[in-house]
């Protein structure tokens, strides 16, 4: 690994763990089919989908609506976005 990938990493990895400090952990629960929506805006079209047991990170409550980061998703591809999802399908956690 070069030196600038090195330290890309290093702050990176610094970025991840700034997002979680003072926020709240969530698992996406009670799918029943298909995937929970992520969106661009509350009640917006969605843009990705998350499944039960994906990690993500709190950021804002609006309403029924939460803003959130995904952390950690079974599709890779969905890891470190943020936006918006119905917040019945969430169990979070503070930490």
């Amino acid at each position: 690994m070069s030196r600038f990938s090195a330290l890309l990493y290093r702050l990176v990895r610094i970025d991840e763990i700034a997002k979680t400090r003072n926020s709240t952990s969530c698992q996406v629960t009670n799918i029943q089919s298909g995937q929970l929506a992520l969106r661009s805006t509350p009640d917006g079209n969605p843009f990705a989908g998350l499944d039960n047991g994906d990690s993500v990170l709190l950021q804002k409550k609006q309403s029924n609506w939460d803003y959130v980061y995904v952390v950690r998703a079974n599709n890779p591809g969905v890891n470190s976005l943020k936006g918006w999802v119905n917040s019945s399908y969430l169990t979070c956690q503070s930490q």
